[in-house]
């Protein structure tokens, strides 16, 4: 046989498709594999796989097998044609406010438990300082952070929820949660103008309000500056969707997009991954020409406001390398940083469970719901479709890119602590699950239920972490304020505690602010 003959052989239209169901098959068999010594590991801990005598110490590196043949999937598909038609019942219309409504109280219903809980850790600092004072916002807007951030707008925010609820936590808690709705809904609303599908953005909104990363933006009150950074790229790929066209030539809607991504990065430096999150959303479905306009208003706003910062700090500021003295952000090595894009942030993404705080048997059956969803959706949702396919590649490149901004911040551990940074990305994360829902059929909803059920049920152990720590921390900080002689032992307290910030910061803040009466039980 000829060399010809060989290649268009397996060249031929049958010859690919079995090579592909083939290959789907295989990666299938490693993913289920990797899932099933994901809840070993969580039911028993570590743990000998028989019969290779390999000791399995570290979930991320059973997470890790977990995602390798998830992306292959995605990338490659399973071998089943997929289809990119929305259903009949979800054609044309707008989202319904019942719809939104649903999706609001669904999501706030999972943090209600948390509302009562105390301050923590930084929160302690950032209340103490917060003061309402116009004079004090132009100074920080001339003035580089001493912790290395510029955050005039969040240092705002701070200030005038201090002036209206004081020291009240539950209501600090509440603003929180609000902002963690309204993007929540707003996820909904981009996915549904995206796609024109009821059931997948719905999908993708609850993934994204339900996501086991959470607690470190909702019910710490230090995370309010990543819900408002990411509440302003929302809004920017909102506006850049209105209408018929990307942001119409006129004046005004330029402006404003300007003005918003200017608004994000001025609430945090996480925003500065907008224009990355609006090219990997909107690059499927618009022209090169109108894509380019877009880019070309938010990159000027962020590069505008980066010289800005770069002048304040004399450099990129952020947090500083006690090894090296430099910022941390130029002290990431070239390994590393590959390491957190094309791994760590996936599976954090992916499998947002805080090995820290111990499991039990509601987290195994929450981690065997999450997987089996996972890859359920990811098998049915099939590769044929071009369009599917740059959605997906699309909202993969973006979802890696976005964590660029903390980059040196992204080589997040088995407890998921630091994953704050991860809020903006898992934008373009909750779209790319949402989107493979369409092509799922008449199985869509039963596989929907998994995921959701998982998630919410990896959301609630990590809560419950976050709940535990926030009362101990109440109750050694009440005792050091009201037991002198107590507090002369106690030197520096634990910074983490069952992968959850203790006192990294605020202790000595804590303590003033339960001796002046401000805080009480």
């Amino acid at each position: 046989m000829t060399y010809d003959a060989v290649r268009s052989r397996f060249r031929s239209p049958i010859n690919m498709r079995r090579s592909r169901r083939i290959l789907g098959a295989a990666l299938i068999a490693m993913a289920a594999v990797a899932a099933s010594g994901i809840l070993i590991r969580a039911g028993i801990g570590p743990f000998v796989a028989w019969p290779s005598h390999i000791s399995v110490n570290s979930p991320l590196a059973l997470e890790n097998l977990f995602w390798a043949p998830v992306f292959g999937l995605l990338v490659f598909g399973s071998g089943r044609i997929a289809s990119d038609r929305r259903s009949a019942s979800d054609q044309g219309g707008y989202p319904s406010l019942l719809r939104m409504s649903v999706i609001a109280l669904g999501i706030g219903m999972a943090f209600a438990s948390n509302l009562l809980d105390p301050f923590l850790s930084d929160d302690y600092v950032l209340i103490s300082r917060a003061t309402v004072s116009f004079a004090d916002f132009l100074a920080s807007l001339r003035q580089p952070g001493g912790d290395g951030a510029f955050r005039p707008l969040g240092t705002l925010y701070f200030s005038v929820v201090h002036m209206f609820v004081g020291y009240e936590a539950l209501m600090w808690h509440l603003f929180s949660l609000s902002i963690h709705l309204i993007n929540s809904v707003l996820v909904f609303i981009i996915a549904r103008r995206l796609w024109r599908d009821n059931f997948s953005a719905t999908v993708a909104a609850m993934l994204f309000g339900l996501h086991g990363t959470r607690p470190e933006v909702v019910a710490w009150t230090a995370g309010a500056f990543d819900l408002l950074a990411c509440a302003c790229v929302l809004i920017s790929v909102l506006v850049s969707l209105k209408g018929d066209s990307i942001c119409p030539p006129t004046w005004k809607c330029r402006v404003t997009l300007f003005f918003i991504v200017s608004a994000g990065v001025l609430f945090k430096e996480s925003a500065y991954a907008t224009p990355v999150i609006l090219s990997g959303i909107l690059f499927p479905v618009q022209s090169a020409r109108k894509l380019r306009v877009i880019l070309m208003i938010a990159s000027g706003a962020c590069i505008s406001l980066f010289l800005y910062r770069w002048q304040l700090f004399g450099g990129p500021g952020g947090y500083i390398d006690s090894t090296t003295g430099r910022p941390q952000i130029l002290s990431v090595e070239s390994l590393q940083a590959v390491k957190a894009l094309i791994s760590r942030v996936w599976v954090i993404m992916l499998i947002p469970n805080n090995w820290d705080a111990g499991t039990s048997l509601l987290t195994v059956i929450a981690l065997a719901l999450l997987t089996a969803g996972l890859l359920a959706v990811v098998v049915l949702a099939g590769s044929d479709s071009h369009r599917l396919t740059l959605t997906r590649v699309g909202l993969i490149g973006a979802t890696s890119c976005a964590v660029l901004p903390a980059i040196h911040l992204a080589l997040i551990g088995a407890s998921g602590l630091g994953s704050r940074v991860l809020y903006v990305p898992s934008i373009p994360f909750a779209l790319l699950i949402g989107s493979l829902f369409r092509g799922t059929g008449r199985h869509g909803i039963a596989v929907a239920i998994l995921t959701i059920l998982g998630s919410l049920g990896v959301l609630e152990h990590n809560l419950a972490a976050w709940h535990r720590v926030a009362m101990k921390a109440q109750d050694l900080c009440f005792t050091a304020a009201r037991e002198p002689n107590i507090a002369q032992h106690i030197v520096k307290p634990p910074g983490i505690e069952d992968g959850v910030f203790f006192f990294k910061n605020g202790f000595n803040e804590c303590v003033c602010l339960v001796r002046d009466g401000h805080l009480r039980r």
